[in-house]
């Protein structure tokens, strides 16, 4: 089958008319949080180049945004897609690179005049970053496999849950407990992204084919001491919080590099009163824990806890734990990565395989629907902050071999459970 004609003009003008969604004018950064008005505007506004595609848009009960191009009646669909929310102060290439690359996709079919067999369905995810509710792949996993209770509890800084802010912005929270119905015929789900990493760079590659993505394991701790004078509390008779939580980040840091293959950040940390003049008498603070190996990372999560309760025995602190996210690492679809790769060779030449250290929705996906990741380098690795930046002809070149992949899973899939067969065999 020919190749697909990529506008690289038009995919990169997408993406800075999206940038305009949630942009602070003094910095540059998207400020796109979840499950707020700002990313709706976002949705709304994919929905509108969906429609104008003639695609047939809809929004399941989570709020993810599902644009579908009807094929010949194959059976099945191929979904391809990515998130649209940022984190606080983030970049304008994290998950909106990979929405405006499925779009010129559909757009590059309409061009060429070509019709799948399968349908092809476009889909936006919410809440993919876990800034606001401390639990990534939140819409993913509404629509694959359903939210509990506990997920629909979780609550922001400000004591919002997620079913409120859901309901605040016209979802219907109490329907996401249940996987959403435009899931259950897809056969394969391409996500497009970022690498957030420096490895692609340093190879001098254009593209990757992701074949695993690491797990998360968060831990939101309160270290409660006792707030008191600066100037006049000796410090033998100080209950300081902070002190006790210095030692725990030293300790995650620490027990972290002891580890192989693992990353370990405390990335929010939090100070009561927040005076100079007093002595901190309560610390909040977030622990994220990342690794391909499930029982390496739960067994320094563990390391980490047993060292926050010493930390804190030694200062007369106390400290409680909540867990917020375990999400275990996960093996993407082997014969789709090969496919994939098949699609990167014919448009690079090569396929260059490696490893997400960052977690995708396609994570969460993965756990139920055949998936892959196509990776483009970002400048420097940078990500999560308004230096963000990838380059237009690797955005380009990634959106080319997404598109091939297209094409050649349409050629060999026939449906899910087909497909499944394949993984098996």
């Amino acid at each position: 089958m020919r190749d697909l004609p990529i506008n690289a003009d038009r995919l990169a003008a997408s993406l800075d008319e999206l940038g305009t969604i949630g942009r602070d004018h003094r910095d540059g950064s998207i400020n796109r949080i979840c499950v707020t008005p700002v990313e709706r505007q976002a949705h709304d506004m994919m929905a509108t180049w969906m429609t104008a595609v003639g695609l047939r848009v809809t929004r399941d009960a989570f709020g993810n945004t599902i644009g579908t191009r009807p094929g010949r009646g194959a059976g099945g669909s191929i979904a391809i897609g990515s998130h649209l929310d940022s984190v606080p102060r983030g970049g304008n290439y994290d998950g909106a690179a990979g929405v405006v690359g499925a779009l010129e996709v559909v757009r590059a079919l309409d061009d060429a005049d070509v019709r799948t067999e399968h349908d092809l369905t476009l889909v936006c995810f919410s809440a993919e970053e876990g800034a606001r509710f401390g639990k990534p792949c939140l819409g993913s996993k509404a629509a694959v496999e359903g939210l509990g209770d506990d997920e629909l509890a979780l609550s922001d800084r400000d004591g919002v849950s997620l079913r409120d802010a859901l309901a605040a912005v016209g979802m219907r929270p109490l329907e996401t407990t249940r996987p959403a119905p435009w899931t259950r015929d897809v056969a394969a789900f391409l996500e497009l992204h970022i690498e957030q990493g420096r490895v692609l760079q340093e190879a001098g590659e254009d593209v990757g084919v992701v074949d695993c993505i690491a797990g998360n394991r968060r831990l939101r701790m309160r270290l409660r001491g006792q707030t008191d004078h600066s100037g006049a509390t000796p410090m033998r008779l100080r209950r300081d919080a902070l002190v006790a939580a210095a030692e725990v980040v030293v300790a995650v840091h620490r027990l972290v590099r002891r580890a192989e293959d693992l990353v370990g950040t405390v990335g929010e940390l939090t100070v009561h009163p927040g005076a100079m003049t007093a002595v901190p008498g309560r610390v909040d603070l977030g622990v994220d824990v990342r690794g391909t190996d499930a029982r390496v990372q739960e067994r320094t999560i563990q390391q980490v806890i047993e060292a926050a309760r010493a930390a804190c025995r030694d200062h007369d602190v106390e400290l409680e734990v909540d867990d917020v996210s375990d999400v275990p690492p996960v093996e993407l679809s082997p014969w789709l990565r090969d496919v994939v790769a098949g699609a990167a060779r014919r448009v690079t030449g090569r396929a260059r395989v490696l490893t997400s250290g960052a977690g995708h929705d396609a994570g969460v996906t993965a756990r139920r629907i055949p998936t892959s990741v196509i990776f483009i380098p970002c400048r420097d690795g940078v990500s999560h902050s308004p230096a963000e930046w990838a380059a237009p002809e690797h955005l380009a070149t990634g959106t080319q071999v997404l598109a091939q992949a297209v094409l050649d899973v349409d050629a060999q899939a026939t449906t899910a459970a087909a497909v499944r067969s394949r993984e098996q065999s």
